[in-house]
């Protein structure tokens, strides 16, 4: 039987606190030329880092920052695997990982897509996947005082992560996807800056009738620099910007609707936000 060939794809932007560690648990695969590394006109070392330490990484380097969609595109469009990993640059694979996952993949012939476990650098879980926003999650996971007396967002229990599950969207952090599959449904929608593209997808492949499975017995750690104040709310923001993408592409008005209505009711809470539309 044909061995699986894989092309990894890294999406970087401003990312030398991190990138060095991210390839270097991929270091096995760099020697066969199937990691490709997108940077998006980071104003850092990222690329020159890249480019030196690991020479046999394809690097395109972007004149702009034009999102990560449509540089994670860009990639599948040079790549040769049968399947893609996109993978992002503030990860640590742990061994085994991909073997196991490719695996897992192959026995599922309805999958479309599959992701691991992840964690956070202490050792706590990361959510990395669930079920698609209905407006009645929306409104217990969005509105701060609801949210407060109703914990029950199903995706932030743990034990929800220690079994296989089919899920509906699965994070991009650490998303393997088959590349005839990713081709024939368009990639990843490029009205999408950063955020919500993950699920989109899923969304659309789900549609065409593949599944989303996550394997818990893989996992990384996601470092998620989105820790600082400035990064928080950028990231609120593009979180933001995606579900109305979302909402407003693959949901009723009604959805589209309550969704502003939460945003609305946010802003009132949280100010800085309020410009989101």
């Amino acid at each position: 039987m044909r061995q699986f060939r894989l092309t990894i794809v890294i999406v970087t932007y401003n990312n030398e606190a991190n990138i060095l560690q991210c390839l270097t648990s991929l270091k096995k695969y760099i020697n066969n030329g199937d990691i490709l590394a997108i940077d998006n006109s980071s104003q850092d070392k990222t690329s020159r880092i890249v480019g030196k330490m690991f020479p046999k990484i394809k690097l395109i380097r972007n004149k702009k920052n034009v999102g990560f969609a449509t540089a994670a595109n860009q990639g599948s469009r040079i790549s040769k695997g049968d399947y893609l990993l996109f993978l992002n640059p503030d990860t640590i694979v742990k061994e085994g990982c991909i073997e196991k996952m490719v695996s897992f993949l192959k026995k599922k012939k309805d999958a479309a897509v599959v992701g691991c476990k992840v964690l956070n650098p202490d050792g706590t879980l990361q959510p990395s996947c669930g079920k698609f926003p209905t407006i009645s999650n929306i409104i217990l996971d969005r509105i701060p005082i609801i949210n407060k007396l109703f914990k029950t967002e199903l995706i932030r229990q743990e034990n929800f992560y220690n079994k296989e599950q089919d899920s509906d969207w699965m994070s991009g952090v650490f998303f393997i996807v088959r590349r005839d599959v990713f081709k024939k449904l368009g990639g990843f929608d490029e009205k999408y800056f950063l955020y919500v593209e993950d699920v989109d997808f899923c969304y659309r492949a789900r549609n065409a009738g593949y599944k989303i499975y996550y394997n818990p017995k893989a996992k990384i750690m996601h470092y998620d620099m989105g820790k600082s104040q400035e990064r928080k709310k950028f990231k609120a923001q593009q979180m933001r910007k995606g579900f109305t993408i979302f909402f407003k592409k693959n949901k009723s008005p009604t959805y589209l609707f309550v969704w502003k209505l939460i945003l609305l009711i946010e802003s009132i809470f949280k100010p800085s936000l309020k410009d989101n539309k």
